[in-house]
């Protein structure tokens, strides 16, 4: 039970470092788009959660889930994973907003860290599961990383 709980503190530390860095990329983007070459805001959002899921994707993959080789499946699995963990996000923001009748404010607080943990869980065990994505069961090491196949 230890080494199952010293894995998903390994990824899951992994995973908080690389949403933290995709906040800066996502908002770095949207500033540079709206505010330097001065585009339309709603474009800028755009291009800003765009390149925000491009670094998600290439910092989980290799880093955080070190899933190995490019396989297209993966970013089928990846864009299903956050297109649920966004919809369970914005329920439970709906919720809170319309049900509690909290303001939107603490509505979005409380709403994404449930959004966190959902879309990890689902990298974890659906875009970046070995036995979902490669054609052979893959054998893993210590902290659950894919080891290469000879």
């Amino acid at each position: 039970m230890f080494l199952k709980e010293k894995i998903y503190t390994y990824h899951f530390v992994k995973y908080t470092i690389v949403g933290g860095a995709n906040i800066i990329v996502i908002f770095g983007l949207f500033f540079f788009f709206n505010d330097i070459l001065k585009t339309d805001p709603i474009l800028a959002n755009r291009v800003g959660y765009a390149g925000g899921l491009i670094f998600n994707f290439t910092l989980n993959k290799i880093w955080t889930f070190k899933s190995g080789h490019f396989r297209p499946l993966e970013i089928i699995l990846f864009l299903f994973s956050f297109a649920v963990s966004y919809m369970i996000q914005f329920f439970i923001f709906r919720l809170l907003m319309d049900v509690v009748g909290w303001n939107e404010g603490v509505a979005t607080i409380l709403a994404n860290p449930i959004y966190g943990l959902a879309f990890f869980f689902q990298c974890k065990y659906v875009a970046f599961n070995p036995a979902l994505t490669r054609k052979n069961i893959v054998k893993t090491d210590e902290n659950g990383d894919a080891l290469k196949v000879g």
